[in-house]
Formats: structure tokens, C-alpha cells, sequence
């Protein structure tokens, strides 16, 4: 990755885990996009893992959201619970409009 960003000087490349970066993040976020992987807990339904993950990484960037910003979620055409399931509620609460969804999924403030 770092070899095909080089030429970009305004792209930092950080490894580290996302929601723990969300929450550190100081800046303000035009465009948050989710798309990572996080297993299941042993036992649960198929996906819950990953719809608990997303709801933290949301609750982690909504304060930093700016006022007008975009929230894209990819892999969203799946059965729930998935990455989106809990998100959209959330995010109809901070005042989200859903603009589309199927593949992927975009809300708008």
C-alpha cells in the first residue's frame, strides 16, 4: 500500500486498530467508511460480531461527524444482523438520511 499511495503526500498510513484510532482521532470526518472484518463470538448468530464492531466504531467517530458528512458501509446485502444493522438506527438518531442502499449502504447529513 505504501508503494501505490507514495505519490500522495497528504496520505498517512496508519496501522493500527480503527475504532481505537476513531476514538483518539482529534479532526473532524466528512466521510466515514467502514468496511473490516471481525469475527463472531463463539455461539452467536452469523454476523453480531460485526454489527456490534461497526455500532463501536460509529459511537467512536459521531462526535467527530462533521455537520455535513457522508457514512458509507460496504458488504451491506446481507441478512442481519450484519455491519449495518445497528448503524442505521444510530445514525437516524443523529439526524442520517439513508440514501441507498444494496451493496453497500450511504447515509448522508
Amino acid at each position: 500500500v505504501s508503494e501505490a499511495v507514495r505519490q500522495y503526500a497528504n496520505v498517512e498510513l496508519v496501522l493500527t486498530d480503527g475504532v481505537e484510532y476513531l476514538r483518539r482521532f482529534s479532526g473532524k470526518i466528512d466521510l466515514l467508511y467502514l468496511d473490516f472484518w471481525v469475527p463472531d463470538p463463539e455461539g452467536a448468530i452469523p454476523g453480531t460480531g460485526r454489527a456490534e464492531a461497526y455500532r463501536e466504531a460509529f459511537n467512536a467517530a459521531q462526535d467527530k461527524m462533521n455537520t455535513h458528512s457522508i457514512i458509507l458501509i460496504d458488504d451491506t446485502d446481507h441478512i442481519h444482523p450484519w455491519k449495518h444493522t445497528y448503524i442505521i438506527p444510530l445514525a437516524r438518531e443523529h439526524g442520517y438520511t439513508v440514501m441507498f442502499t444494496g451493496r453497500q449502504t450511504l447515509l448522508k447529513r
